[in-house]
């Protein structure tokens, strides 16, 4: 069986993240949405990081030019830069016929681990959330390495999953 994930949730509503302004404002020069206007380079350099981070795409270019342009869909993909160079990606879904948001693909390239890059994603995302009155509920299916992170922002543990692979092998 293939490596146990982490299924957390947090209450946009009742939970407050008290350093989620404060990590997104001080590394604000970092982040870049992407897609929001067709930006083809953005979504390129999405799609490389993804491969570069997990050795393979698993999102497509269909797909997030879509999910960036549909009105009823209020998704965010979002690239951090440092030192002008692509250094992790993450999205956010979400529906106005929904409660629940999503979290996806905040992932980060080796080089630039443990220097805020994960948490001004987070942040990034939290925020988002936020701002759409229909969202009250955010769920991620994570690493257990990002556990710890997840539960400073008030995030809790409420199951497990494991990857799928499609065909059975």
């Amino acid at each position: 069986m293939n490596q146990q994930d982490v299924l957390s949730r947090l209450d946009v509503e009742r939970q407050t993240v008290p350093d989620a302004d404060a990590v997104l404002e001080r590394t604000q020069s970092v982040l870049r949405m992407i897609a929001k206007l067709g930006n083809r380079d953005a979504i390129e350099y999405f799609l490389q990081l993804e491969t570069e981070i997990w050795g393979a795409s698993f999102t497509t270019r269909e797909f997030l030019r879509f999910n960036q342009s549909d009105p009823l869909r209020r998704d965010l993909a979002l690239i951090a830069y440092m030192d002008e160079k692509p250094a992790g990606m993450a999205r956010v879904t979400a529906s106005s016929q929904s409660q629940f948001a999503g979290l996806w693909g905040g992932s980060v390239l080796n080089e630039y681990r443990g220097r805020g890059v994960y948490r001004s994603l987070l942040s990034a995302r939290i925020l988002r959330a936020k701002e759409l009155k229909s969202t009250r509920y955010l769920r991620v299916d994570a690493l257990r390495t990002s556990r710890p992170i997840l539960e400073k922002y008030g995030f809790s543990r409420v199951g497990s999953t494991w990857p799928a692979v499609w065909p059975p092998r």
